[in-house]
This record gives C-alpha cells, structure tokens and sequence, in this order.
C-alpha cells in the first residue's frame, strides 16, 4: 500500500499546481474513470476488502447562495423554496448529464416541484467548478449546490440548506482496500484438467 499511498499523494500534489481554468476538465476526466459503468460493479468487490476499515471523513449537504448585500429568499420549507426559485431572475447549478451529484439530485428536486420547465428558460447550467462565482460576478441571481462549494466563493453568500424533504447529503469516507483481493476477485484461472493443449 506504500506505492499507491505515494502515488496518491503525487496525484492531490499535482491537482493543487492546477491552474485554476484547467481544475473542472480534470475533475471531469476523473469522474469518468472512477463513475459506475454496466460492466464494472460499484463497489468494486475489493473496496470494502480491508474489513472495519471505512471511516466517514466529512459530509456536506445542498444548499443556496446569492451574491453578498442582495436579498436572501426565504427557503425555510418546500413551498417557500419552489416559490423563491419561481420568483428568482436566474438560477445556476451543475449540469446534470456531467454526473455531478449535485447537479443530478437538483434537476429531480426541480421535476419533483413540478417547475423545472418553468425555470428551464432562466437557468445556466455549468459543467463543473464553482458555480456560485456566477453569483459573485453578478451574471446569476441564484446558485444552488453543495454547500461545502458555495461557502469558499468570495461574494457569495449561503442562504441555508435546503429543505429536509428535498435535502441531499453527501459523505465523504477513508478507507483500505486489499489490493490482492482486488485481484482475485477480478481474475479468474480455469482449473487444470489434463485436456489442455500446449
């Protein structure tokens, strides 16, 4: 586990050189690559191999901003946040087809309301990042999303959480995994029966 603990830690390294613009095409390349696909069980068979050894690092869950000094809507319940997303000028959250938790969990929250081709005309959808910036540069009213990515955007101010009915909590968890059950579980060699041929 030395290696990939090395490596790990040459990955966060070189995330945080990153120029800030290349950030959501990176992010979008590894969620690519670690997103569930048909063919390729999630959890892997592997991840939870090292028994007892998961630990919950963090949660967050989602919630709104506006840009600093402009009023705050009043999200304190179902109708009053459908009311406030009715009432908004614009609206902006991640694209839904970029697999973004946030982004996915929103568009259902706006067809659970019922309003989300009322809205459709009035939101920007982006494909990653930070969109509460939108929010700080003044081009958007509106911005909801977890709230661990609305707080560290300057400009920017939270509202609050979503309602509890229409709340969405991500966890973060830490964990080993066995890198030999990973290859057990994932290979297999035909038994040995005396017919094979050279």
């Amino acid at each position: 586990m030395v290696g990939v603990s090395a490596e790990r830690d040459e990955l966060r390294r070189l995330v945080e050189e990153l120029p800030d613009e290349e950030v959501p095409a990176a992010v979008a390349e590894l969620r690519l690559r670690v997103a569930p696909q048909a063919d390729r069980p999630w959890p892997p068979p592997w991840f939870a191999a090292a028994s007892g050894s998961r630990t919950d690092i963090g949660r967050t869950g989602m919630g709104v901003g506006v840009r600093d000094g402009a009023p705050q809507p009043d999200i304190s319940s179902v109708d009053a946040f459908k009311r406030a997303l009715l009432e908004a000028k614009s609206i902006v959250y991640v694209d839904p087809a970029s697999g973004a938790t946030s982004g996915t969990h929103f568009a259902a929250v706006l067809q659970k309301l019922g309003i989300a081709d009322a809205v459709k005309a009035k939101t920007k959808l982006v494909p990653g990042g930070y969109p509460a910036e939108l929010v700080a540069k003044g081009e958007v009213e509106m911005v909801v999303h977890q709230i661990s990515e609305i707080v560290p955007v300057k400009g920017v101010t939270l509202v609050g959480p979503l309602p509890k009915e229409l709340q969405k909590l991500t966890i973060y968890s830490d964990g080993e995994t066995d890198p030999v059950a990973h290859v057990t579980s994932t290979y297999s060699i035909p038994p040995l029966d005396g017919n094979m041929e050279p």
